[in-house]
């Protein structure tokens, strides 16, 4: 989530659940996690932004409801 006034650089990934703070600035190319968010390395390093992507879409799709109370 990017609060306002935040930028996200060309090529720049936030980690899935992340908050990048009011005001705050990834730079371009790298990947930021965490709440608040903070850059851990480049994207280079970690892969690629297509990488990111696939696995999104993926993990998605494994995605299953959880109903509080109900035993399975």
């Amino acid at each position: 989530m990017m609060l306002n006034g935040s930028r996200l650089g060309a090529g720049a990934v936030l980690g899935a659940g992340a908050l990048l703070p009011e005001g705050a600035e990834v730079p371009p190319g790298m990947l930021a996690v965490g709440i608040p968010a903070r850059v851990v390395r480049t994207v280079a390093a970690a892969g690629n932004a297509e990488r990111y992507v696939h696995n999104a879409g993926r993990f998605s799709q494994e995605l299953a409801e959880v109903n509080p109370g109900v035993a399975e």
